[in-house]
């Protein structure tokens, strides 16, 4: 075996246990911990240390004070509540596509079809009615991801940009806009297919 091929087995090995470019622990999600370096509970100024100040902005929303991370970048963006001690109580991004992933891979864009797959049991979310909770995971089923992500909050982009919209029956289209749960496994949910636009974590 020569020593260049050595080094490669070694960099694939090294790869398979932690993860190489855009899958490693510095995009890391963790459920009821924080983001990447981003954690639940930090402060300001904990996270202005993170970022550059060019990365960084302040607002609010709902009379809590929020902060945005790489608003130039949505793939990269973070948005972040603060409590009414200045600590980070929640965090969310939102979009079509993320670098945050977690440990499975899941991520903005991921289907319901592989979060069932993942999860091993039926999910069970909200239609995409006019309610608060349109298109929200709401049951884990005691599936293998109820524990890590019982807490957090998963909600599918609206129906006419999942995959299978266009392929669905008038009717298909109406029950879904009804006030109702479904269940991954239900054939509507199957023939949609919808996809993952908002993870939001906040502590347990």
């Amino acid at each position: 075996m020569t020593m260049k091929y050595l080094k490669g087995s070694l960099l694939l090995f090294f790869c398979s246990i932690s993860g190489c470019g855009t899958w490693n622990a510095s995009s890391l999600i963790v459920p009821g911990q924080g983001m990447g370096p981003f954690r639940l509970g930090m402060t300001k100024a904990d996270i202005q240390k993170l970022v550059k100040p060019e990365a960084y902005a302040e607002g609010e929303q709902n009379g809590l004070a929020i902060i945005s991370t790489n608003d130039l970048d949505s793939t990269r963006r973070v948005e972040m509540e603060l409590d009414d001690q200045g600590k980070v109580r929640s965090m969310s991004i939102h979009g079509d596509r993320s670098v945050w992933h977690s440990g499975h891979g899941i991520s903005l864009g991921t289907t319901l079809s592989k979060l069932a797959e993942l999860n091993g049991r039926p999910i069970r979310l909200h239609a995409f009615d006019v309610s608060e909770k349109r298109g929200w995971v709401l049951d884990w089923g005691n599936g293998l991801l109820a524990k890590e992500w019982g807490a957090a909050r998963i909600i599918f982009a609206s129906p006419m940009r999942a995959p299978g919209y266009d392929g669905m029956s008038s009717q298909q289209k109406q029950e879904i806009e009804k006030d109702r749960d479904f269940l991954s496994t239900d054939p509507e949910m199957r023939a949609l297919n919808p996809w993952i636009e908002t993870i939001e974590i906040c502590r347990q």
